[in-house]
């Protein structure tokens, strides 16, 4: 594909995708103050007013429309089956920010959603790129592994959006992270694919980080078509990296956990207390990363840059140490430093309420 072809279709796919959310969301506004569609403010939520949560719809739409206008028939196969898999979750998630959604009947329409690329668009993990020692993998056990990475990408973004802009700005770095590797190893479809994201995120914080009438939510529709998006371009990452003979001893899923580390360690963390304390695995509580730090009396933009950071840092420090260690140590020295980095204000709040409670 011709370079200058390719930054056209970059640019017009972030350009287009902003435009069109950044339109499309004051309307969205209008209409769900006008019909009552807001999230109302309880026990476990951070705002105090009900607020519009549809911007998903906005962010279904960008991607949407833009991937169909700049996207040719070589990429036709997977993209056919993505659009169809954003439609079901478009749908599972408007149903669920209007109505509310079972728990398993919206985990049912994720693994539809998820199954549609993997058998459809043959988007698969093939390798385990020698972790525990195992290269190449049968397509069985590669279709089950990549239908359960999917899932857990689409859950962890979906339990990180508790305050404003974090879900968003974490899934623009990991984006962008992943986007500038397409670019520079020349598969240019996923760059693309990452900017018209980018794009349409961009547009959205402009309204979600407002004060005023503007202020909206994604809602899970938001969140789910973000955390499919975002595992597709983690996913091919994986399996592109084993086509470049520089990249042999690389290690991807490590260095994928350490781009998305905040969503991934909050949703084994929120999992794990979960499972020790008895609740439901589908059950909110106040017990994410981000409570941490509000409870702790830091601001929800405080705790946003917080996080934010953290993140970003995990991100260059994984490809940084990536040329050092294998899979299966830099997983560990990522885990054990984002636990420990937890811990600190996690033990900080703990000492302040047994203080509270013993006055």
């Amino acid at each position: 594909m011709d370079l200058s072809l390719v930054k056209i279709k970059i640019i017009l796919g972030f350009l287009l995708s902003f435009a069109i959310t950044f339109v499309a969301i004051p309307t969205i506004i209008r209409v769900t103050r006008m019909t009552g569609w807001l999230d109302s403010p309880d026990e476990r939520k951070v705002h105090s007013k009900p607020i519009p949560r549809l911007a998903g719809t906005a962010i279904f739409a960008s991607i949407s429309i833009v991937a169909l206008l700049v996207f040719d028939n070589e990429c036709i196969g997977y993209m056919n089956s993505f659009l169809a898999s954003l439609i079901i979750l478009f749908f599972i998630g408007i149903k669920d920010d209007i109505l509310i959604t079972a728990p398993l009947t919206k985990f049912l329409g994720q693994l539809v959603a998820v199954s549609l690329v993997v058998f459809l668009g043959d988007v698969r993990i093939t390798n385990l790129h020698g972790f525990f020692h195992i290269f190449y993998i049968p397509d069985w056990i590669g279709i089950g592994i990549t239908v359960f990475v999917f899932l857990i990408i689409i859950n962890a973004f979906n339990f990180i959006d508790g305050i404003d802009g974090l879900a968003s700005i974490i899934a623009i770095e990991a984006a962008a992270t992943l986007g500038w590797w397409f670019y520079q190893r020349h598969i240019y479809e996923y760059t693309v694919i990452a900017a018209i994201l980018i794009g349409s995120l961009l547009a959205y914080l402009r309204y979600n980080l407002s004060r005023g009438e503007n202020k909206i939510f994604m809602g899970d529709t938001g969140t789910m078509i973000i955390g499919l998006t975002i595992g597709l371009l983690a996913i091919q990452f994986n399996e592109f990296v084993l086509r470049f003979s520089d990249l042999k001893f690389f290690p991807a899923p490590a260095v994928s956990f350490g781009i998305m580390i905040i969503p991934f360690y909050d949703l084994m963390r929120i999992v794990f207390v979960r499972v020790v304390s008895g609740k439901h695995f589908f059950e909110p509580d106040k017990n994410h990363i981000h409570h941490i730090f509000l409870r702790l009396g830091f601001s929800q933009r405080q705790t946003l840059v917080i996080l934010s950071v953290i993140n970003l840092v995990f991100i260059f420090l994984s490809f940084f140490l990536a040329k050092y260690f294998t899979i299966r140590r830099l997983l560990l020295i990522l885990f054990i430093l984002i636990a420990l980095i937890i811990y600190i204000p996690a033990h900080i709040l703990r000492k302040k309420e047994e203080l509270r409670n013993g006055e």
